[in-house]
């Protein structure tokens, strides 16, 4: 089945070079897809690219995506911590340690806005803080690109971010900053629980109140 859908939306996929203004229903049609998924799960890799660092730092671990209880970066190396994105804001776990909050900070305030945007894939919300571009190349693979709007306050936290994917996957996220650092994940393995075990929920979206 998903096989067959993932044929019909490609289908629906504007030529390359197609922008969304120029015909905006084969990126609704992705988007209606990637949204379907109530659950998502991922391996990543994350480097970290700052302009007075040489080398990036890389990182990697698992992804989680909920509708219903936020986006969770289960960190495994270099050091193993938890990073939950939800609507009450940034929480962090350590091995052995009760959740907390992060405090409001650029660095919080960043992830808060711009991680969840991604992965909304609701068009109208994006559009109302980015401007959307969005190609197609051979094979089924994409490109959207969210660039902020002039009009909207950003607090200069972010430059753009690019998404790149083949069918209905997503397999890279580019994030940029306007002090030419910038964040890569890439995503691999991506599957579709049909619910979560007991234990990820309390590890990877702390279902257990903080205190």
């Amino acid at each position: 089945m998903k096989r067959l859908r993932a044929i019909f939306i490609l289908l629906c996929l504007p030529t390359a070079g197609t922008t969304a203004e120029e015909e905006p229903r084969g990126l609704e049609a992705l988007l209606c897809a990637l949204g379907n998924e109530r659950r998502v799960e991922a391996a990543f890799t994350e480097q970290r690219h700052n302009p007075v660092r040489r080398v990036p730092t890389r990182f990697s671990g698992i992804l989680r995506h909920d509708r219903s209880h936020g986006l969770s970066l289960a960190y495994e190396s270099p050091r193993e911590s938890v990073i939950l994105i939800r609507g009450d804001g940034v929480w962090r776990k350590r091995p052995g340690r009760t959740p907390e909050a992060l405090p409001a900070s650029g660095e919080s305030d960043f992830l808060s806005t711009a991680l969840p945007a991604i992965f909304a894939f609701d068009l109208p919300r994006w559009e109302e803080s980015f401007n959307v571009s969005f190609e197609t190349q051979d094979e089924g693979s994409w490109t959207i690109d969210l660039a902020p709007r002039p009009d909207v306050p950003s607090d200069n936290l972010l430059r753009s971010i690019e998404l790149y994917g083949e069918g209905l996957d997503l397999r890279r996220i580019h994030i940029r900053r306007p002090n030419r650092s910038r964040i890569e994940i890439h995503i691999e393995a991506t599957r579709y629980p049909e619910s979560w075990e007991a234990a990820t929920m309390r590890e990877a979206f702390f279902t257990e109140e903080p205190e």
